[in-house]
């Protein structure tokens, strides 16, 4: 079992995901299990939770302008800045 599966929810909503997984591909399979953590994180977002995420990249694009990347190819902003943009929001909340 994963790392972040910690809880007693967490593991219900794991084995969820696998049977979601299964019905898709082999059980056991590299596919399967790339399925089932990518299932297992879409569970459980609430709308308030998307929302707030989306509100945060707008903020960041916002201050930070074609400075940030945010993709596979990671920010062009040092990890330094970042942070102490982030917990400036955080103490706003």
């Amino acid at each position: 079992m994963p790392a972040f599966v910690r809880t007693k929810a967490d593991e219900e909503r794991w084995g969820r995901a696998k049977r979601a997984a299964g019905k898709q591909t082999s059980h056991g399979s590299e596919g399967f299990w790339k399925l089932t953590n990518y299932i297992y994180h879409k569970m459980g977002k609430s709308q308030e939770d998307m929302d707030k995420a989306e509100f945060y990249k707008a903020e960041l694009k916002k201050q930070f302008g074609g400075m940030l990347q945010l993709n596979e190819q990671g920010s062009k902003v040092s990890s330094g800045k970042l942070r102490d943009f982030l917990e400036k929001r955080k103490g706003k909340k």
